[in-house]
């Protein structure tokens, strides 16, 4: 999970609070990975990305974009070049899921 800081926005919650979201990693029962799991009949499951700048699988990007009234393809540019630098193995990631 990539929480993107635009010059102008950023999200509202910490990477701990989207970490607990989306894992469950503070206990949160009903969080995206389980919730997608118990809808695919256990077909679909998230797992953390390991990598020294991931912690619980979140990591936190900036660009100097401002994100109010761009296209959302300028900002995943502007963000997926910031991931690419902070990130060494984005080869071996299925799946990315960017929080604005």
């Amino acid at each position: 999970v990539v929480l993107v800081n635009a010059a102008d926005v950023s999200p509202s919650r910490s990477e701990a609070q989207v970490s607990d979201d989306v894992f469950g990693t503070n206990g949160d029962v009903v969080n995206l990975v389980d919730q997608y799991l118990s809808c695919s009949h256990n077909q679909l499951n998230f797992t953390m990305a390991i990598n020294a700048n991931v912690t619980d699988g979140v990591i936190s990007v900036s660009i100097p974009n401002n994100a109010v009234g761009a296209s959302s393809k300028v900002i995943y540019n502007a963000a997926a070049l910031q991931l690419a630098k902070q990130v060494d193995n984005l080869n071996q990631i299925d799946h990315v899921m960017y929080v604005l």
